[in-house]
């Protein structure tokens, strides 16, 4: 194993998709779209974006723009999200918790059954 094949199998995997791979080369308006679609894709943790965003040749100002443009959907969907849970009755309230508290135990009896194998 040469070193190139040693110092890329020592990079996290999402450092070597391609689309991450092109964001850190790109600059100027090319960044600023790759940014703006990547913000988009709601299966993309923001984490990646920044720090590919990080080590390319992006700036502050085209990053800062493509992100608020890029959240803004998510962010109007969260804040329609949390009015429709305010306005719900209290039943549906009630039904809510007891869904997460259903939910939570679920997790809670999943991860120590894998704990113990």
């Amino acid at each position: 194993m040469d070193i190139s094949e040693r110092h890329q199998s020592l990079q996290p995997k999402f450092t070597r998709n391609r689309w991450i791979m092109r964001l850190q080369k790109s600059q100027g308006f090319p960044a600023f779209w790759m940014i703006l679609l990547l913000r988009l894709l709601p299966f993309v943790p923001s984490g990646v974006i920044n720090l590919a965003a990080a080590l390319s040749k992006t700036s502050i100002l085209i990053f800062f723009v493509a992100t608020s443009i890029g959240k803004m959907p998510a962010l109007l969907i969260e804040a329609y999200s949390v009015n429709q849970v305010l306005k719900a009755s209290n039943e549906g309230k009630i039904f809510l918790v007891l869904l997460l508290l259903i939910m939570a135990f679920l997790y809670y009896v999943k991860r120590n059954k894998n704990t113990d194998l």
